[in-house]
Parts: structure tokens; C-alpha cells; sequence
């Protein structure tokens, strides 16, 4: 059987993030829903997920996460090698990156370790806007529209990784950066919150298509994506318009 699964879904509510999982769950009549609290042992521990998704979180929980992951951290990477497809939403995918260095704090918390990055956290530099950009390195390139808003700021060797999406209007994984996010084979990271997944409709169905698994089509489905493609046209409409701040 299909199964989503959502890790962590009370920590990473952030900035209307359950509402990827609200949308997915629509989309998905059929498919089984799995909900992972911390303290509970993740369903891919002892099963073979379709989907994960973890969304944008408190910096506590960043740590709490990681402390929570690191037991499972083979598990989890063997499934990222077998090609399980995972999103990780706001600042959720930077725990997959080397480290997080609090500034503030002059200390520095071991991340999962899959990313060949850094990521540094400012309490003093809160940065948020729009981002405008186009997908690169995979099958199929389309327009994603999002929001980001963080203390954070990713780096690294960029070369080394393949980038997700290329900001033409907006701020990367830093501030001298275009790229935002990365891809590694179907692990997806990246900034964006909207939420991502009902804002960018196309997006969610190519995820899904990467699952290998079979999609509902019903006429409730149906009207779900008529529905989300319109209002994702509309608002690409705006973001491209001359003038609008980012």
C-alpha cells in the first residue's frame, strides 16, 4: 500500500506548513497516513515509505529533530539511496546539512550529515520575502512560486550538489546565492513555504510521479487540481509582474 508519511507534523507547522500534508492527504484518497510524533519510532524505521515530508520548524526543534534522527540516520540515508522520495520544507532540510552554527549562541550542533553544507543561524539577521523561480536538474523544468522566512543562511560548495531551483526573482540558500535548495536523487530540500505543495500543484504531482506508485483519479481529485493550477496561474501572474518587491 501507498503510504505518506509525516514526520514530525506537530513540530513542523510553521508558516502554514501542515498544509502540505492537508493537500497531499486530499490528493491522495487511498493512500495510508502515517503521522510520526517525536518520541514515537518513525515509520521508516521498520517500513518502506512512499513519500516523507517534514516541514518548517522552530530552531529547538531543528535540534530536537536531529538528536531524534541520528539513531535512525543509516535507515534513513539507505532509504534516500533506494530513491524514497523526501521533501523537507522552510528550514527542516537544513538538519540534513553538516552542521547549524548558532551565532548567537557561539556554538555549533552537528547536523545528519547528507549535504555537503553549512548552515548558520542569526537571531539578529531575520531576512523573508517572495521567490520567482525555475527548476533545474531533473526530469522536467517548471515555474514554483514560494515564500521563505528564516535566520538561517546555507553554504557550500554549491558545484558539488545538484541544485533544485534557480531563483530569478528573490534570495537563494544565501544572500549571494540563486540557488535555492538542492535535489539528491529524490530528496528534495528547500526554503520555500507557501505552503509549497498547493501553491505549486505541478510540482506536487511530479513528486508524486516519482513514488512510482499509482495516483487516485476521481473527480473530486479532479476539481483539487483544477482548482490549485488556477490559483497557482493567478498568482505566478502577479509575482512576474514589473515592480513587485521581493
Amino acid at each position: 500500500m501507498a503510504v505518506l508519511e509525516l514526520l514530525y507534523p506537530a513540530a513542523g507547522n510553521l508558516y502554514g506548513e501542515m498544509g502540505n500534508g492537508m493537500y497531499l492527504t486530499a490528493r491522495l484518497p487511498g493512500w495510508e497516513i502515517k503521522r510520526d510524533e517525536m518520541g514515537e519510532e518513525p515509520f521508516f524505521v521498520q517500513h518502506d515509505p512512499s513519500l516523507i515530508l517534514l516541514g518548517s520548524m522552530t530552531e529547538n526543534h531543528q535540534e530536537q529533530s536531529i538528536r531524534l534522527l541520528l539513531p535512525y540516520r543509516d535507515r534513513l540515508f539507505a532509504l534516500i539511496e533506494a530513491g524514497t522520495v523526501v521533501l523537507a520544507t522552510g528550514n527542516a532540510w537544513e538538519i540534513f546539512t553538516q552542521g547549524i552554527t548558532f551565532k548567537n549562541e557561539g556554538r555549533r550542533v552537528e547536523g545528519l550529515g547528507l549535504l555537503p553544507l553549512e548552515t548558520e543561524t542569526d537571531y539578529f539577521a531575520r531576512n523573508h520575502g517572495k521567490v520567482l523561480g525555475t527548476t533545474v536538474g531533473g526530469e522536467q523544468t517548471m515555474k514554483v512560486i514560494g515564500y521563505h522566512a528564516r535566520f538561517s543562511q546555507v553554504k557550500g560548495e554549491e558545484v558539488q550538489l545538484t541544485p533544485w531551483l534557480l531563483s530569478e526573482k528573490g534570495e537563494g540558500m544565501n544572500r549571494e546565492s540563486k540557488v535555492d535548495g538542492v535535489r539528491y536523487r529524490n530528496f528534495f530540500g528547500t526554503h520555500l513555504l507557501g505552503p509549497l505543495l498547493p501553491t505549486n500543484p505541478d510540482f506536487a504531482e511530479f513528486l508524486l510521479t516519482l513514488t512510482g506508485e499509482a495516483l487516485p483519479e476521481t473527480e473530486e481529485t479532479a476539481r483539487l487540481l483544477a482548482v490549485a493550477r488556477e490559483a497557482h496561474r493567478r498568482r505566478l501572474s502577479e509575482f512576474e509582474k514589473p515592480g513587485m518587491k521581493y
